[in-house]
């Protein structure tokens, strides 16, 4: 399905063997963050998550099935994925279609639909902690973009309207302030190559491929969910 995201931008439904696909869009995210939090987690993820909280037999049990199994057999899980593939699908029994065999390719899709990406778990459980306790302090040392700052971005370079934008996807979000981002970077370059004909070559094309899911600060972490939840669900 790789060769679909090129019509990502345009919010469309994508078509799969299950059905037509649709986009979460930004005024209804809130409803579904917990969830896409949820589908977001790798084997790996679910089985660490046990295991921190002092659950081990549980997490030994989880390591031993596939995600799909995992899927199926969790409650918390099954309810994750019945409720963001039915709006997705806008298909209430759309979890009885999906199978072992497919069920790769449909989450692969719901999660870059949604700009997410599974967490990297490393096997050791000490190294593990020791890399979440790392994460944390550079989130606490940077400053994160978040999707408040995006939209007030788009929303000053006058590519849209607060009203409008509630309607766009998350996929739209982004690619739109990168964009706008890339066009800013453009402009600043060419205006110094006025003055010193060195700066020209530091030039890039404003109009250029935007690798967003190739760039993991393009892709959402759980944080970053969460966060955008949070916000949303405060406005209503």
């Amino acid at each position: 399905m790789n060769d679909l995201r090129d019509f990502y931008i345009l919010g469309l439904p994508i078509e799969t063997s299950i059905g037509d696909c649709h986009f979460i869009k930004i005024k209804d995210y809130y409803k579904f963050a917990q969830y896409l939090n949820l589908v977001r987690m790798s084997r790996d993820e679910i089985a660490y998550s046990l295991f921190s909280a002092n659950q081990t037999e549980s997490s030994k049990e989880v390591k031993k099935l596939t995600l799909f199994e995992v899927v199926t057999q969790l409650p918390l899980f099954t309810e994750a994925y019945h409720k963001v593939l039915s709006k997705m699908f806008n298909d209430e029994g759309i979890l009885e279609k999906v199978t072992q065999d497919n069920f790769t390719e449909i989450r692969k899709l719901i999660l870059d639909m949604n700009l997410l990406k599974e967490e990297k778990i490393n096997p050791n459980p000490i190294i593990q902690k020791a890399i979440e306790r790392s994460k944390r302090l550079k989130s606490l040392e940077s400053s994160e973009l978040n999707l408040t700052n995006m939209i007030s971005s788009i929303v000053a370079f006058g590519s849209s309207d607060y009203e409008k934008i509630v309607n766009w996807t998350i996929y739209q979000v982004y690619m739109t302030f990168l964009r706008i981002a890339l066009l800013k970077k453009y402009d600043t370059s060419t205006l110094f190559a006025t003055v010193d004909p060195d700066h020209a070559k530091n030039i890039e094309d404003w109009s250029k491929d935007i690798e967003i899911f190739e760039d993991d600060n393009h892709t959402l972490s759980k944080k970053e969910a969460e966060n955008i939840s949070k916000m949303i669900s405060s406005s209503h």
